[in-house]
């Protein structure tokens, strides 16, 4: 899909046109696609809600599940009018898929263990992560959304609908949502679930319902028996520990301590002991504390391998590729390619957490100076790593480097310029400055009207280029100060002399002339100009030499 569509990367470069057909080709495989508030220029949500906390994600009006289609027709009355719009596609029984979402370093590396990524079926890149569309099978979970290992999968059952924005939609980062390369639905179809993994899924079904059952036990007033008390005050434990905001609090552990105790009393025939009871929510406070400080607020104390994910917390600098040893930090896999075009600039080679293709982040001189700069356009480029977590100051010193106990340590902007990290190659004959300016050349010389007929034999006005007939010879006249002037205005391309000098040595060894034929003319109301008079031989020199056809 992708290589049919041109994204931009700038929600005021919106398209209707690339929107509906991007919809359509989902449709056409008898997706629901469901209409979403779109993006206005400055990037808020054209909802209109002054802090729209889902600004682009969430979609318009009521009942919207039902209003879900695969009708071509719907979806290209969408794209009329004024009003942008992004796209989302109903998950679940009526569409038929899943979707398997990696928002995190650590649900990324879970994704991996299961072999997720190694799985031919359609993914696309968000601005948090990789989604990965699967078949949707009877027997799933019936929720709306299950979490196994950090990794968020969307079922879209339950009762409760669900939806994920899918490409070509654009993010409020800037970010536009793009298949990955060959993993559009118009490339290959959503693939099962591995047997790991699905077994997982259904078995944290069933351990997230261990909360939910609580509940919906604590609501129904029925008593519950001695085999039931532990799992139901567990489940009431963790429903009231991942909810409340502040677990560093005695006060809210105290009330969660005492909600519990007078479930136990209330529900529990007989109730447990107190201090069993006690134990019960103790423990699921300090597991929820624990989680929150290892940056994995999402995860449930029922999880699969919960304890141990609590306990893990993965620098992400080391996630996106980079090694810490003895506190130092190194450029581990990242890599610098310096290209020696023009004008020069820089590709940082980053490894993408998802394990597909190498991101590559084009930087110039200038921008690469600054680390602000540089995670800006990391950030741009891959829509999925920000260096500057924790803080923007720690990355700062990281890449540019810092003084400690008198000692220089380098940064990665340093350390990256020598050694086995650094490349340095040629750019292609296209990005060369001859190329460059024999392009521009090609592109102001082919304004002239080719069709002409033999009464054409004066030159263009004030010397404008223009093919006329000379002695029974096509020729095409131009003065070169006016081609140059149009060049600055169309490009803002200053051409030197010595631009034009290398230019025209070139052109020359193509044609064998030793100089180019030229002509004294009025063209126009400012006096005589010099022509130079080319054919056709002196444009298909140009061509090749900008890099339009082979040499």
């Amino acid at each position: 899909m992708t290589s049919s569509i041109e994204l931009g990367t700038d929600p005021s470069t919106y398209d209707a046109d690339v929107v509906f057909k991007g919809a359509a080709a989902v449709a056409a495989r008898g997706w629901k696609v469901v209409r979403l508030y779109g993006l206005d220029e400055d990037r808020t949500c054209e909802c209109g809600r002054a802090s729209c906390p889902t600004p682009g994600k969430h979609p318009v009006g009521f009942g919207w599940p039902e209003q879900a289609t695969s009708d071509e027709e719907t979806i290209a009355a969408w794209c009329e009018g004024d009003e942008r719009i992004n796209v989302g596609l109903l998950l679940g029984q009526s569409s038929g898929v899943i979707d398997v979402e990696c928002d995190s370093p650590e649900a990324e590396v879970a994704a991996r263990g299961y072999g997720l990524d190694r799985i031919e079926t359609p993914s696309y890149r968000s601005s948090r992560g990789v989604h990965r569309l699967f078949q949707w099978e009877p027997g799933f979970p019936d929720q709306a959304v299950v979490k196994v290992d950090g990794v968020e999968v969307r079922l879209g059952s339950g009762g409760s609908a669900a939806q994920s924005v899918i490409p070509p939609s654009m993010h409020r980062s800037g970010v536009r949502y793009t298949w990955l390369p060959g993993k559009s639905p118009e490339d290959l179809p959503p693939a099962r679930l591995p047997d790991g993994f699905r077994r997982a899924m259904l078995e944290q079904g069933r351990s997230k319902g261990c909360a939910q059952q609580a509940v919906a036990l604590t609501a129904s007033g029925e008593p519950v028996s001695p085999g039931g008390r532990h799992a139901y005050l567990l489940g009431e434990a963790s429903y009231l520990a991942f909810r409340e905001p502040d677990l560093n609090s005695e006060v809210s552990c105290s009330r969660i301590v005492n909600i519990l105790h007078g479930l136990n009393e209330t529900k529990c025939k007989p109730p447990k002991d107190k201090s069993e009871v006690e134990q019960i929510a103790r423990d699921q406070i300090e597991f929820y504390r624990r989680a929150r400080e290892a940056g994995r607020p999402e995860l449930r104390s029922t999880d699969p391998h919960a304890e141990t994910l609590a306990r893990t917390h993965r620098d992400p600098w080391v996630f996106y590729g980079l090694e810490k040893r003895d506190g130092l930090w190194f450029p581990g896999k990242w890599r610098l390619v310096v290209v020696h075009g023009d004008p020069k600039h820089y590709r940082l080679m980053i490894p993408n957490p998802a394990g597909v293709e190498t991101f590559s982040v084009i930087l110039t001189p200038d921008e690469y100076l600054s680390p602000q700069k540089v995670a800006n356009r990391i950030l741009a480029s891959t829509g999925l790593i920000n260096v500057c977590d924790p803080t923007p100051a720690a990355w700062a010193k990281v890449w540019s480097g810092f003084s400690k106990q008198g000692t220089d340590v380098r940064g990665l902007q340093a350390q990256l310029m020598a050694g086995e990290f650094l490349t340095e190659e040629d750019p292609p004959p296209e990005e060369k400055r001859y190329a460059i300016v024999a392009g521009h050349f090609l592109d102001e010389l082919s304004r002239a009207n080719t069709e002409i007929n033999e009464l054409a034999i004066t030159p263009g006005v004030n010397g404008s280029p223009k093919w006329l007939w000379n002695n029974g010879r096509k020729e095409l006249w131009f003065n070169y100060s006016e081609v140059l002037k149009q060049i600055r205005e169309w490009t803002c391309c200053e051409v030197t002399p010595g631009d034009w000098r290398d230019l025209r040595k070139r052109i020359q060894s193509f044609t064998g002339e030793d100089e180019f034929l030229t002509s004294q003319s009025s063209g126009g109301t400012k006096g005589r100009k010099r022509y130079f008079r080319w054919d056709e031989r002196h444009l298909d020199a140009l061509r090749k030499l900008a890099g339009v056809v082979s040499v």
